[in-house]
């Protein structure tokens, strides 16, 4: 009994001396460091008053500028060297890192196959596996994934929004870790968790747990973390036997459905699987096992899913007492979208909210130190600091990070300080929550992508602050080694409208309404165009742009001839597209000049441009003059040989622009005429005058409307415009008819395209969508403008004889009415001018910005990428700035002098700049040559019943005129 009472006095006497010299080992050396105790080493507050990283942190700060480069540390009995000079943690993590490659922490492939991930393995082993999983991170790939995140931010939307139908206080960490568990789940297994909508989702629970829950209830970690390689030869485990089967299994489920069923999701386990097949081909050297794909997804889940949800809590805690910032991110983040969308470039172009997320890794690290472990004896510069062979080195990413030093005032949230100057001005490895140099963490762009995808989609729809239940300051759970909230984090959230987006920009705008925005009134008692002009007029003088809402989206009513002259010419490239919807797929002839944008109408314009060049018109006026001369032999008849008749005009117009249309683009004689009913009219008015409410929705959600396969063009009207220009095209193959029209010159280029000339020919679906827009807009604004000529002519009997001399005159001159006679009506062209300025059948013109544009002078009227900009035609047309007295028809405002003493963006009827109407001379020259004949052969006077002012239809973007009108109409020989 003596003799072992005796020896277990030796052993425990053995044992403390092991200790105390263990524990006397930085004394020896001559290392600060603090004095430490049984059993925890400098661990006591460790799991009950301090966390991990604020054990470090302080440590750092207690010793930074001591006399060694690092303190002496004891992490349980584990030696280990704090380092708190600068440019040795840039050795150790970049110039030396061949000696400081490994971790040291526990990882047992053997017997524990989801703990030798490529954060914990070592060596030769770590560096193939990195080579191997390098390309899987690249920008192009997280492109890729880019869908799959955005799928579930939506949804992460649609959660927030049914729990805040009013202002609540939420608990947010729970709630944005579903987010990422959805994220991960899709991109790393390629499984729709639904956690969102699902809070018991068995993959998140599974994720939970990875996270929490150790194998031995935490009680053996220190063994673990203290003696890695003693644990491994042990065959003990990290992960929990659950979670191990667990995950286990629905990699090889994944692997397995995929591969027999070949399917391709371009994410993160189509490129692991992509090389588990390489293994299976054996090609070890490129290849995985199946045991190392799956601990490289499941450290992918680890990691990123606790470590992205936990830094968007921290960034919304944040976020929430500082409204001044939201407010500047949630302007940063409207500014940068495109037709209100998300896509990766839009992400990546907003700099102010990395800054926000790289502001809350630098205050809230979730990984808080770095450990690497010497793989030799190390001297820095001084051979007394020397670190020995297999030591512990813990780099205090949380202490550099609150360093007043390399951070002024630490303690406050200044997303500012990661500007490119700022990030400059500072010594390299100052922010380390990815770690740095080789080792440093290999799907850092994807944490942060996901991580601002998130916390974008929350600001931009939601409203954070704090609540009587947030605590401040922020209290973190003491047990973990990553930084955590103790018992969440709780903040009001209210539902934005989108209402109130300009009034947060500070922009003037008129008070919207909900749903309608500033179009109260639109389609049923106001026209568009008196909706825009009020708001331009009343804002005109506020600002080189006036804010208001089309519903539910904003728009800019441009006011400034400056700003308009950049939009329209200067900077056109930046301001090229409509914005208009339209289906290419589903609705051919929706697809065509007007409304295509980007490249399809850089390609197409050049291409259509010699269609209409004076050359063209000149060979098509003969038609023109035919068709004009019939209209008087009808309008003779319909007198009846009576000395004057009350007739409706617009109707009678209107046929023979359609017939002019007919014969100069299709090549057919239409008649129209003389049987208003024939099928080439009604279907031009059907396109024209249909009411579509369905039409407002695609203008609202061009993207989705598309998804949904949605068409802007009546179905009988496609299908009759459609068989019109395939037949008419079969023809004159057929046939050979050569014409001198429109026809010809769309079957040489489809003649280009059926040889193989893509860049100078067009499909049949191509052209039938650009002779249906020649119809459309040739047919309804020629006829309207010459119904408002004849009108006003008939309003002003004097200014009508002044016409009617110049036309008899010119034509005497001439001998006959020719292109060139035309062209020397300067009064013609004066009165033609003065009617499309007084009534501009396009009341607006449309353009949307396709980058954030600067307005120097005005700081906060940046336009946004996206923005609508409408340009208020009417209500420039009605400005007594530049043109006095706005409402008298007066044709001398457009003589050469007047002309030149007003802005050159003043008159708009077919816009400015690179896309003014590509169809102007033509439709001038129907319009012409109408009056021409017209007044040549009638004099025009007003009737009783002849509205004054004239009417027009609410629901048209155009100016229609309402139900048509009637003039007393004069025969003259």
């Amino acid at each position: 009994m003596s003799l072992i009472v005796a020896l277990v006095g030796i052993i425990v006497t053995l044992l403390l001396y092991a200790v105390r010299h263990r524990y006397n080992y930085w004394n020896r050396r001559g290392i600060p460091h603090d004095v430490p105790k049984f059993p925890k080493g400098n661990l006591a507050d460790w799991m009950t008053k301090r966390q991990l990283g604020v054990i470090f942190k302080d440590y750092y700060m207690k010793y930074k500028g001591s006399s060694a480069p690092f303190a002496g540390f004891y992490f349980f009995f584990t030696k280990t060297a704090v380092i708190t000079d600068l440019d040795l943690v840039k050795r150790v993590l970049i110039k030396d890192f061949n000696n400081f490659e490994n971790r040291g922490v526990f990882y047992n492939e053997a017997d524990d196959p989801l703990s030798a991930t490529l954060f914990s393995i070592e060596g030769r082993r770590w560096r193939n596996l990195r080579h191997k999983l390098t390309p899987t991170f690249t920008s192009g790939k997280m492109k890729h994934m880019m869908p799959l995140v955005l799928k579930v931010a939506d949804e992460l939307a649609l959660m927030f929004e049914s729990k805040v139908p009013t202002p609540q206080v939420l608990e947010i960490t729970d709630l944005v870790g579903r987010f990422t568990a959805d994220v991960i789940g899709n991109c790393a297994f390629g499984l729709d968790c639904n956690s969102q909508r699902n809070p018991e989702a068995e993959f998140v629970n599974m994720g939970k747990r990875a996270v929490s829950e150790r194998r031995f209830g935490g009680r053996l970690d220190f063994f673990l973390f203290g003696f890695p390689k003693v644990a491994r030869a042990l065959h003990m485990k990290s992960t929990v036997q659950e979670v191990e089967d667990f995950y286990l299994r629905i990699v090889r489920d994944t692997i397995n459905y995929r591969l027999e069923h070949k399917e391709k999701r371009h994410d993160f386990m189509d490129m692991l699987i992509e090389l588990y097949q390489k293994q299976l081909a054996g090609n070890t050297e490129e290849g995985l096992s199946f045991e190392e794909l799956a601990a490289q997804a499941f450290i992918f889940f680890v990691a990123g899913f606790e470590t992205s949800s936990t830094t968007m809590g921290f960034a919304l805690y944040e976020l929430a007492q500082h409204q001044d910032i939201q407010d500047k991110l949630r302007a940063e983040i409207n500014a940068g979208l495109v037709n209100n969308e998300f896509s990766y470039d839009s992400i990546k172009q907003m700099s102010y909210l990395e800054q926000v997320v790289m502001e809350t890794l630098r205050k809230y690290p979730v990984l808080p130190h770095l450990t690497r472990q010497t793989n030799s004896d190390y001297s820095p510069v001084n051979p007394q600091h020397y670190i020995q062979k297999g030591t512990i080195v813990v780099i205090p990413a949380l202490g550099i990070h609150f360093d007043p030093d390399i951070y002024p005032a630490p303690h406050k949230f200044q997303p500012e300080r990661f500007t490119e100057s700022e990030i400059a001005a500072r010594p390299a490895c100052t922010w380390l929550p990815f770690g740095d140099g080789p080792r440093n963490c290999i799907g850092s762009r994807f944490g942060l992508m996901q991580t601002c995808v998130g916390l974008a989609y929350l600001i931009k729809n939601f409203k954070f602050t704090v609540a009587a239940e947030t605590i401040i300051p922020m209290k973190l759970v003491a047990k973990n080694i990553l930084l955590t909230s103790e018992n969440g984090i709780y903040l009001k959230v209210e539902k934005i409208s989108k209402l109130g987006y300009l009034k947060r920009r500070g922009l003037p705008h008129a008070q919207p309404y909900p749903l309608v925005g500033n179009m109260w009134g639109w389609r049923t008692s106001r026209h568009t165009s008196e909706i825009i002009t009020e708001l331009y007029r009343k804002y005109k003088d506020t600002g080189p742009f006036v804010g208001a809402f089309f519903l539910l989206k904003p728009i800019y009513i441009i006011t400034d001839m400056e700003l308009l002259k950049q939009v329209l010419i200067k900077d056109f490239n930046n301001f090229d597209s409509r914005g208009l919807f339209y289906n290419e797929r589903d609705d051919p002839l929706s697809a065509h000049l007007f409304a295509v944008d980007g490249p399809k109408w850089h390609g197409l314009r050049p291409r259509l441009t010699p269609i209409f060049s004076g050359a063209k018109m000149k060979l098509m006026f003969p038609t023109v003059v035919r068709t004009a001369k019939e209209l008087t032999n009808v309008m003779h008849e319909r007198c009846a040989g009576q000395s004057s008749a009350a007739l409706e005009v617009s109707k009678l117009l209107a046929c023979y622009t359609a017939d002019t249309i007919g014969s100069a683009i299709f090549g057919l004689e239409c008649n129209s005429l003389r049987d208003p009913k024939a099928p080439f009219v009604q279907m031009g008015l059907n396109a024209m005058l249909k009411k579509r409410y369905d039409y407002i929705f695609c203008l609202m959600f061009p993207k989705l409307s598309l998804k949904l396969g949605l068409k802007r063009t009546p179905a009988d009207v496609e299908k009759f415009y459609m068989s019109l220009v395939k037949d008419t095209l079969a023809y004159r193959e057929k046939h050979q008819i050569r014409r001198n029209d429109f026809v010809d010159i769309m079957l040489q280029m489809k003649h280009k395209y059926d040889a193989g000339n893509t860049a100078e020919g067009l499909t049949v679906n191509e052209i039938a969508a650009q002779m249906y827009v020649f119809l459309v807009a040739g047919f309804e604004t020629t006829a309207t403008a010459l119904s408002l000529a004849l009108y006003e002519l008939a309003r002003h009997e004097q200014i009508q004889e002044q016409l009617r001399a110049e036309i008899e005159r010119v034509i005497e001159q001439h001998g006959e009415l020719s292109y060139e006679a035309m062209q020397r009506m300067k009064y013609l062209e004066q009165v033609i001018s003065e009617t499309l300025r007084m009534y501009p059948v396009a009341t607006e013109h449309m353009r949307q910005a396709n980058a954030h544009y600067e307005l120097p002078a005005h700081p906060k009227y940046y336009l946004p990428a996206g923005a609508k900009l409408i340009i208020p035609v009417y209500g420039i047309h009605h400005d007594p700035q530049y043109y006095p007295e706005p409402e008298q028809f007066r044709p001398e405002r457009f003589t050469d002098e007047a002309i030149q003493q007003r802005p050159s963006c003043a008159y708009l009827p077919f816009g400015l700049g690179p896309r003014i109407c590509i169809g102007l001379r033509f439709g001038r020259m129907k319009l012409a040559v109408g009056l021409i004949e017209l007044i040549r052969r009638f004099r025009f006077s007003l009737t009783p019943q002849t509205p004054q002012p004239m009417q027009f239809e609410k629901h048209s973007f155009l100016l229609h005129i309402k139900k048509g009108f009637e003039l007393q109409v004069q025969p003259l020989n």
